[in-house]
């Protein structure tokens, strides 16, 4: 859960954790080579498709999936398969809570067993996935580490926004956040815990739809209705029709409020963070445990959340 009593011990310190490893800041005390098909496929001239299906085979065997699970690319079918692969081994690891077994992962990429062995073994031998020795199961490696932090050690305004998460923390007494669009999910990249005993967790790396929760919806109100749009036309129709007025009610307050909508007793205090084009960026979120962060006790803060806002697109 991400609402968890933990041991009293000083609070963690605020800082630019892992992302697409999920974590807790409490928790964090601690065959074939992919880069030889990589470079193959990139300095390979060959473009038919049934050449390079046939090329790849080895490793590809593609079982049969959902229509439109055919790849295709937009520049006349270069993309490399084997690559393309990978990626889909990495990003359901990612996406999952624990370890996942070889059958686990070989139906969610829908590859052979042999395909998704050789590609896990390939990672692995790059550090980029591991294998615990006792179960079996996979998950993502700890060199996922160093290019995570690379990654958010450069975006620009990591160093403007912490002070404010921090601020933000330390007002509230709760889990201060930044989220910023992935397609059609919100992702968590900067995080500053609650120093309370009992706290919220949020995950620097956690992905989440973006019409579920405050952060997603203080992102999803103020996109242009296009992409907007287009977000929406990919649900159900009655998880349309219940999204639609919350948007509405965003734009028209500035702010978003949620409880235990994208995570169990856990309540959410929202509001959009945009550039000097007007053009929403993030959401900086405020989070909680929800028999404690209730509306009574959120309400008060939403100025302090858009003057904050205010001043990161100052500032950026």
């Amino acid at each position: 859960m991400s609402v968890m009593p933990v041991a009293h011990t000083p609070a963690p310190p605020c800082h630019v954790p892992i992302t697409g490893i999920p974590y807790r800041y409490e928790e964090c005390g601690h065959g074939s080579d992919l880069e030889g098909y990589v470079q193959e496929a990139l300095t390979s001239e060959v473009s038919d498709e049934g050449t390079r299906r046939a090329r790849f085979a080895r490793l590809e065997e593609p079982a049969p999936g959902p229509p439109g699970s055919a790849r295709q690319s937009s520049d006349g079918g270069k993309l490399s398969l084997t690559v393309l692969n990978a990626i889909d081994v990495i990003e359901v690891l990612a996406s999952a809570d624990t370890p996942l077994p070889l059958a686990a992962i070989v139906v969610k990429v829908g590859l052979s067993t042999t395909a998704t062995h050789r590609l896990l073994a390939s990672l692995r031998s790059r550090g980029l996935v591991i294998q615990d020795p006792v179960s079996k199961r996979y998950s993502l490696g700890w060199k996922m580490v160093t290019y995570g932090n690379r990654v958010l050690s450069s975006l620009p305004f990591s160093g403007i926004v912490m002070p404010w998460l921090e601020q933000l923390r330390d007002l509230t007494g709760e889990t201060a956040t930044l989220h910023v669009q992935d397609g059609d999910h919100r992702v968590c990249v900067l995080e500053c815990e609650s120093k309370s005993d009992i706290r919220r967790s949020v995950g620097v790396g956690r992905r989440v739809p973006i019409h579920k929760g405050a952060s997603g919806r203080a992102i999803l109100a103020f996109l242009p209705d296009q992409e907007q749009a287009k977000i929406l036309s990919g649900l159900s129709a009655p998880e349309s029709h219940a999204v639609e007025p919350l948007l509405a009610a965003t734009r028209d307050s500035g702010y978003a409020i949620s409880h235990e909508e994208s995570t169990r007793s856990v309540a959410a205090l929202a509001v959009p963070v945009f550039d000097s084009g007007d053009r929403v960026v993030g959401a900086l979120s405020v989070s909680g445990p929800s028999f404690r962060w209730t509306d009574k006790e959120m309400l008060p803060f939403v100025r302090d959340l858009l003057g904050a806002a205010d001043q990161i697109r100052y500032e950026m």
